[in-house]
Formats: structure tokens, C-alpha cells, sequence
């Protein structure tokens, strides 16, 4: 992401660069939060799709990255347990943590933390080569080294070797938290 404060004042002044921007880098961590609550892809895309609707709609002015980067978690985290109660789904929380307040707060914080590292993820593919990128989006839908050799015309060590060269600029790129990636979306 460019300079923060040059960042920040094109999202306040509705900057078509600046939204793109913003889109680009939270939208993908934004859906999987709110995949984790609502346990629904599609509503979660519509969610925070909307968010985004409104917050373009809105005269709300960000002083900083923090506080926009709350805003946009809290904003989701509503919404999503709006979407719960109006279609009278259970909350995926247990009864214990909501009793408990804090031990909610730390579960979005933590949930907030992964959906971050797993936007610095993201944003790492965006660097990689064509095919490595492709082959590593493959796997993580689940396909094996023979279906994605064969969907991509190459031999299997190809994918293999393309493979390990892509973690490899991962675990350069992401460094201690690529274990959380493997752990988050490659488990």
C-alpha cells in the first residue's frame, strides 16, 4: 500500500485510485472474516460488498490507516451478525464466550489478526509469476499436483518444482507468519 497519509486522503476524497486501492487490499480478508461468522461465502461477498457501498455513500473521514482498518473489521463484524439474526442463524460462538465479553474481544482481535496476515498473503501472490501464482490458487481449491499439471499442460515435476519455488517466495515474503497461512488456508 502506498504512503499512508496520501492513501488516506484519497479514500476521504472518494479518489477512484485510492478505492481501488482499498478494495484490492482488504476485500479478500474482509469476505473470509465474515465467511468465519456467518459460515456463508456468498452472503459474506454481499456484505461486505455492501459495506463498501456505504462507506463510499458516507462522509465518514479516517484520520489514519488504524482507525480505517477498525472501521472497515467492526463494520463487517455488524453486518455479518445482523445478517445471523435476521436469517435466525446461531451464532457460531459458544455460550461460554458470550457470556464473556473480553473473551469475545479477543476472538474478533485475533479473527481480525488472521484476516490480515492472510491479506499480506494475497498480496504476495500479486508478485509472483503467472503460473506459480496459478498453480498455488489451485492448490488451495484443493486440486492434487496430477489435476493441476493436466489442467495447466505441464508435467507434474513442473508443478512440483513451481510449487516449492512459490513457497519458497512466500516464506521469504511472509516470513514467521507464512506457518499461519499454511495452518489458515492450505490446512
Amino acid at each position: 500500500m502506498r504512503e499512508n497519509i496520501s492513501f488516506i486522503n484519497g479514500v476521504n476524497l472518494k479518489s477512484k485510485s485510492s478505492w481501488e486501492e482499498l478494495y484490492s487490499y482488504f476485500y479478500a480478508a474482509l469476505c473470509n472474516y465474515s465467511s468465519k461468522i456467518t459460515k456463508d461465502k456468498h452472503a459474506s461477498e454481499d456484505i461486505v460488498q455492501n459495506m463498501f457501498i456505504k462507506l463510499w455513500d458516507s462522509r465518514i473521514v479516517f484520520n489514519d490507516l488504524s482507525g480505517l482498518t477498525a472501521y472497515l473489521y467492526k463494520a463487517v463484524y455488524s453486518r455479518s451478525l445482523n445478517f445471523l439474526r435476521d436469517n435466525k442463524k446461531s451464532l457460531p460462538v459458544d455460550q461460554e464466550a458470550v457470556k464473556s465479553e473480553s473473551s469475545l474481544e479477543e476472538r474478533y482481535i485475533e479473527m481480525a489478526l488472521e484476516e490480515e496476515i492472510i491479506s499480506q498473503f494475497y498480496k504476495a501472490l500479486e508478485e509472483m509469476s503467472p503460473q506459480q501464482r496459478e498453480i498455488i490458487l489451485m492448490t488451495l481449491r484443493g486440486d492434487k499436483v496430477d489435476d493441476i499439471s493436466r489442467k495447466l499442460n505441464i508435467s507434474p515435476n513442473s508443478v512440483k518444482t513451481q510449487k516449492k519455488r512459490a513457497y519458497s517466495f512466500l516464506r521469504g515474503k511472509l516470513g514467521s507468519s507464512f506457518m499461519i497461512v499454511k495452518l489458515l488456508l492450505f490446512a
